[in-house]
């Protein structure tokens, strides 16, 4: 009996034991998941990504294309404050941008612009750019200048919006898109969903209002699009690329073979009209004013020509100098993107300067950092460093009185002027006779007589005239595209030299 009670007590004590084991196994279990979730309370979920800072996130009311919820933004965006930080200095390739939905397009196009102190009306742009330490708002959209965009930018804003379009249009189903430009400051909305630029250039006679809004490499653009339509090749990257990106672009004419008779009377005016407004822009660009000695362009600013990467230099700028100031302007332009110079002469000029920063060696220079400006302001002082030497030469000491050297063998005064544009450097020793002559050799060409006996003389005694067609009777249209620019570019110049 006795021993059946001890037996009954150990198992009440077994069980007993086994509870209190149970309860602390449960409790060790509970005390361990707090634990654990403790320590992983204040540390980021590595499995979502990091959304917009707020300061880009919009109200409704704003009409930006920003979602609401935040577009996501890789570490890497974070870089040096920037999104693609060599955007000005390297070509873009696509795994630098592939990353990106529209929106983080949107503002690595409009980063370009920034970059250059263009304000954005904008508020989410505007408050997107204004919280960066290197961002300096200085130019109003209206007056924003996209020549300032060095060959890098240009080719990168048009390998974003290629990119933001295929979004778009991978997104809509269509080649919508021109909403999302719309911000960029650069006309592209314009164009809408055509495709083309000025897409009634070939059926109707273009107003001022149809191309008011462009820049000058929208005119350009606009200009060749109209070359394009009828399958001139472009030799000119920029060109050929946009062109090719089009779905209507058929290239299938070499550039030496294109034939201007294939534009009809529209186009022909187009090409008149825009090229008109193109010079307008230049002209806008070089302001009204000149020094003609060049004196104060040499003094406070301590460069020769202090505008030279912000607009296109006029004659006036630089026919004070010789050939020793022109060789200096020239490398000027070189030396404000910091080239260094193993010529002597070179290196102590602008040694002296105090804006002067040589870092790159002349065998690393690219010079693709130019700027519109600044490729356009070397061609036109290399082409006048070129006048410089042919007229130390000699070679132009019978212009005043014969005119030989310019004719040559060919006994024309400007033998090219049915074939090519005639440049400023091919006239620019002419005076007002010699230019009433060049002009009158276009007509002669095409045979037309002379009542005026200074011409009619002058052209009889050339073995290629034929003088077949009275005054009265001929009809301009028999000139080709050359041969009418070329008129209005020496009737300009004859105005500036008139008597």
């Amino acid at each position: 009996m006795k021993m059946r009670n001890d037996n009954a007590r150990n198992d009440n004590d077994k069980k007993r034991i086994r509870k209190h084991l149970m309860t602390c196994a449960l409790f060790i279990v509970f005390a361990t998941q707090v634990s654990i979730s403790s320590a992983f309370a204040g540390k980021p979920d590595h499995s979502t990504k990091r959304e917009l800072p707020d300061i880009v996130k919009l109200t409704p009311d704003t009409g930006s294309l920003l979602p609401d919820t935040g577009s996501l933004l890789p570490d890497t965006a974070y870089s040096d404050d920037y999104i693609l930080e060599d955007s000005n200095s390297r070509y873009l390739q696509e795994p630098d941008y592939y990353w990106m939905d529209s929106t983080w397009a949107q503002l690595a196009i409009n980063e370009i612009y920034a970059r250059h102190g263009r304000i954005f009306k904008d508020k989410t742009l505007n408050d997107w750019f204004s919280s960066k330490s290197w961002y300096r708002g200085t130019v109003d959209a209206s007056h924003f200048d996209e020549n300032v965009f060095n060959a890098y930018e240009k080719e990168n804003i048009r390998r974003l919006r290629a990119y933001q379009d295929s979004l778009n249009a991978s997104s809509s189903g269509s080649n919508s898109g021109s909403g999302s430009k719309s911000n960029s400051g650069s006309g592209n909305g314009q164009r809408g969903s055509s495709d083309y630029i000025l897409k009634d250039s070939s059926t109707k006679y273009l107003q001022e209002s149809d191309y008011n809004w462009m820049d000058a490499d929208w005119t350009r653009l606009a200009i060749n699009e109209i070359y394009a339509r009828h399958g001139r090749k472009f030799s000119d990257k920029t060109l050929n690329d946009y062109f090719s990106s089009k779905s209507w672009y058929r290239g299938t004419v070499d550039a030496s073979r294109f034939d201007e008779k294939v534009f009809n009377t529209y186009e022909e005016e187009n090409i008149k009209r825009l090229r008109a407004y193109q010079n307008s822009l230049s002209s806008r660009s070089s302001g009204s004013s000149h020094n003609s000695s060049g004196s104060a362009q040499r003094s406070s600013s301590d460069y020769i020509l202090k505008d030279s990467s912000t607009k296109y230099l006029q004659e006036s700028d630089y026919n004070w100098m010789d050939a020793d100031w022109t060789r200096l302007a020239i490398n000027e332009i070189y030396a404000r993107h910091g080239r260094k110079f193993t010529d002597k002469t070179l290196n102590d000029y602008f040694s002296s300067k105090s804006w002067y920063r040589g870092t790159v060696d002349a065998s690393h220079f690219d010079e693709r950092v130019f700027n519109t400006y600044e490729e356009e302001n070397i061609k036109r002082l290399r082409a006048y460093q070129n006048s410089l030497s042919s007229r130390g030469s000699g070679s132009n000491s019978s212009r005043n009185n014969s005119g030989s050297a310019q004719r040559s063998s060919s006994d024309y005064i400007l033998k090219d002027s049915s074939t090519k544009y005639l440049q400023e450097s091919d006239y620019n020793w002419m005076d007002y006779d010699w230019t009433r002559l060049a002009i009158n050799e276009i007509y002669a060409r095409h045979g037309r007589k002379f009542t005026d006996k200074t011409l009619n003389d002058y052209f009889s005694s050339k073995s290629w005239y034929r003088g077949t067609v009275d005054a009265s009777h001929f009809d301009e249209k028999v000139f080709n595209a050359y041969e009418k620019e070329n008129i209005v570019r020496l009737r300009a110049w004859q105005n500036k030299v008139r008597r």
